[in-house]
């Protein structure tokens, strides 16, 4: 705002309004005010709108990123299911021998390589043990209310 158009605004009402040059003076000025306040409320309720659609974006992709995660720790998992299996067969049939190795050995070293695994696999972040104890709580939660 110009000292001028300052200078108008902050003179009193009965020089604002003394002749009929200072009355279209002060409705011009007046005027050019509510413009300027009309363009500024149309900006900033456009930066509002792309602000709400940048956010939106963000939770989307947050989203998105959540089910990529959740989708590579599945196959993670399955890839090491299969590894543990490979690990145990070679637990119990010993690379270079046809025969597996005394049955309660074997199982003893498979129960261990599982309980390993097992456990490494649970102290994920959002591993299984997370996503089966938010399923109880859910359950809790649905039978409490209904």
């Amino acid at each position: 705002m110009s000292e001028i158009t300052r200078g108008v605004i902050g003179m009193p009402l009965e020089m604002a309004m003394e002749s009929e040059l200072s009355r279209r003076q002060f409705h011009s000025i007046a005027q050019d005010l509510l413009r300027d306040f009309d363009r500024i409320t149309a900006e900033r309720d456009a930066l509002h709108q792309r602000l709400n659609a940048a956010d939106q974006r963000i939770d989307e992709l947050n989203q998105e990123r959540k089910s990529l995660i959740a989708y590579g720790r599945s196959n993670g998992l399955d890839e090491a299911s299969t590894l543990c299996s490979r690990m145990a067969y070679d637990t119990y049939y010993p690379a270079g021998s046809r025969f597996k190795h005394f049955v309660p050995k074997a199982q003893e070293k498979l129960g261990n390589l599982l309980i390993k695994a097992a456990n490494a696999i649970a102290d994920l972040p959002d591993g299984p043990y997370e996503r089966l104890r938010a399923r109880q709580q859910k359950k809790t939660e649905k039978s409490a209310t209904g």
